[in-house]
């Protein structure tokens, strides 16, 4: 098979000093299975529209189940599972926390693992349930907002409210009314009701005809791989095939594209099992068929998210740079693009830029899946090659303004030009440089018939903090491609870039974590600094544990920044005196926990008073002496 010239552009000279302040999260949720009639609203989008299966979902996005509708998502292994006429908002997701809100009805969650410093957090109108450790959780919201339901099957949890916090152990149900934990009734767990014995059918279906795959951890893989049949290849070790598909068929072929932020444009597939084998991994044609390349599993990290593991390539003729390619509409030559799946050792780009630079840290994981025996350095990518593009059928172009609208490539995909007939093929292995539209949020079909309830969805919640602005909401990589000269489709509309937070985000501000309309943060029972940290502390997480302040220490910007980027791997960091730094939650560098950490299952730090109360965060303005207590029950 022959084989194409890539042209990729190296990562800009800054690279090796890029910080990972502003890489994308690692981690999204997604909605797997859907019964019945379920919208949403993602983040930047300005209608509901019907929800599909496989579209990613993250900070800021909304969904609502109406009667007799269910549906399930997954956020890694952890399994989320909505009732009717219920609301979910994703308060906040990233890479260590998950704060959703449920402003009513029932939601049942199967949690599989937390990771150290993680955390996990459900908050509704009456209460904030914190998930200390795996097990079987479920909350029941009363129609009205009135009370709140917290059963616990298995593994245990704590429940915040305004006067405090009250443990839930496996094997209890408490009904809680007001926003003040006052306990309407309290006993055992119920037997199982017709909602739970589907959550539990769901949970045993992931289970079955699971065999060693190479990225097990993440749940989209174990779904995935029941609908497809597996095989070894001495150059890339474990692949799969897809079952039942036509002949003629390729991957990232039958489905839209969708405009995400941070990550911009990216993939939904139509198969009910298409979402690992487009996020994750490679695909390659092997034996006159493509076969998934899911790669290994890394052995400290989670696989990371991409949102399209492809290459565009074009020739210039179709209006837009390097992704514009002429296609015959209705014998009408009109811009469109087209596009391939990368192959094992291929590595993906990110959209580098001035204000958009993700880390070298980022590029390495989320290209370090596939392992190939003759295997190219992603580093040295520039005369790489791209085996797929002379693949059978593997390209596959549509209509500029059908691609940015969102619209399904299975009506409007057009033949794209042969390999030979491209006069100057040019390559982009990460996504065109165009805006987005207004279109271009929901999920490529029609908006929905009608919206949910406005007083369910702006109930406000109790919560432990507060969640961050969606990245839809500062779109610096919409605002460079708006700005660029080849960013816009002509006649697909205005570009959309968003600058104002919408009235549910209330006073916060862009970058920081401000007062939100609709997340009521309860009081902790601790204050000043100690109550900041439960909170999150600023800078990834990262509090100074001991020591001399700023103040005492003179410690300088460059060292704070040297201690967040330690935060992506290291438990402890020492700043060069007697102060060090560490996140809360996260054993110290022994790796052991204290006395004072296993009195906590939720792995947080209490002090002699049993507040849940941590290492106080930034020092940088002020000495803050600490008690004989404090220093005693920390230790």
């Amino acid at each position: 098979m022959q084989s194409a010239a890539a042209q990729d552009a190296p990562p800009p000279a800054n690279y090796a000093q890029t910080a990972p302040d502003s890489d994308p999260p690692g981690r999204i949720a997604r909605l797997n299975y859907m019964a019945g009639t379920v919208t949403t609203e993602p983040a930047g989008a300005s209608d509901w529209s019907y929800a599909q299966v496989n579209r990613p979902l993250t900070t800021g996005d909304q969904l609502w189940n109406d009667k007799n509708a269910r549906s399930e998502l997954h956020i890694g292994s952890t399994a989320v599972r909505m009732g009717a006429q219920t609301s979910l908002d994703i308060l906040n997701l990233d890479d260590n926390s998950a704060q959703l809100k449920v402003a009513q009805g029932t939601l049942s969650t199967r949690v599989r693992a937390i990771a150290p410093g993680s955390s996990y957090e459900i908050d509704t109108p009456n209460l904030a349930l914190g998930v200390n450790s795996p097990g079987d959780y479920r909350v029941d919201v009363a129609p009205d907002g009135s009370s709140t339901t917290v059963s616990v099957r298995s593994g245990s949890a704590t429940v915040y409210g305004d006067n405090g916090q009250v443990p839930v152990g496996a094997g209890q149900q408490v009904t809680f009314t007001g926003t003040s934990l006052q306990q309407a009734d309290a006993s055992g767990a119920p037997g199982a009701d017709p909602f739970d014995q589907w959550a539990a059918s769901r949970d045993a279906a992931e289970t079955l005809g699971v065999g060693a795959l190479c990225v097990a951890r993440d749940a989209a893989i174990r779904i995935s791989m029941r609908t497809a049949r597996g095989g070894n290849t001495p150059q890339y070790g474990q692949v799969w095939t897809p079952n039942q598909e036509p002949a003629g068929w390729a991957p990232y072929r039958d489905g839209h594209w969708a405009w995400q932020a941070p990550w911009g444009w990216t993939w939904v597939d139509d198969a009910p099992w298409g979402f690992a084998p487009y996020h994750y991994g490679r695909w390659a044609y092997v034996d006159d068929s493509w076969a998934w390349v899911p790669g290994q599993a890394a052995v400290s990290e989670p696989p990371v998210y991409a949102p399209a593991l492809v290459a565009f390539v074009g020739d210039g003729d179709g209006g837009g740079g390097d992704w514009g390619v002429n296609l015959a509409v209705g014998g009408v030559a009109a811009a469109g693009l087209a596009w391939f799946a990368l192959g094992p050792g291929e590595p993906w780009h990110p959209h580098w830029g001035r204000d958009h630079d993700w880390s070298p840290r980022y590029y390495e994981r989320v290209n370090n899946t596939v392992i190939v025996n003759n295997r190219v350095d992603i580093h040295n990518n520039i005369h790489n090659t791209y085996i797929n593009y002379r693949a059978p059928g593997a390209v596959t172009a549509m209509p500029a303004t059908a691609f940015v609208h969102g619209q399904p490539t299975n009506r409007l995909r057009r033949i794209a030009p042969k390999p030979a007939q491209w006069r100057n093929a040019r390559f982009n292995a990460g996504a065109p440089g165009i805006a987005p539209v207004r279109q271009s949020f929901g999920p490529g079909t029609r908006n929905a018939a009608y919206r949910p309830p406005a007083n369910v969805m702006a109930r406000p919640v109790v919560g432990t903090r507060n969640p961050g602005v969606p990245a839809a909401f500062h779109d610096r990589l919409a605002q460079n491609f708006a700005q660029g000269g080849h960013g816009r489709v002509p006649g697909a509309g205005e570009p959309i870039v968003h600058t104002s937070v919408p009235a549910r985000f209330g006073a916060q501000t862009i970058g920081g974590n401000g007062p939100v309309a609709n997340v009521r943060v309860r009081a902790l029972a601790c204050a000043g600094a100690d109550a900041r940290r439960h909170a999150g502390c600023a800078d990834g997480g990262w509090c100074r544990r001991s020591g001399r302040s700023v103040a005492g220490r003179r410690r300088t910007t460059g060292q704070w920044a040297t201690a967040r980027r330690a935060g992506t791997r290291l438990r402890t960091w020492t700043d060069g005196g007697r102060a060090q730094w560490q996140r809360p939650g996260v054993p110290r560098g022994t790796g052991q926990r204290t006395a004072a950490q296993r009195a906590n299952a939720a792995g947080e730090w209490r002090t002699a008073s049993a507040a849940i109360c941590g290492w106080p965060p930034d020092e940088r303005h002020a000495a803050t002496a600490w008690s004989a207590r404090k220093r005693a029950t920390a230790r």
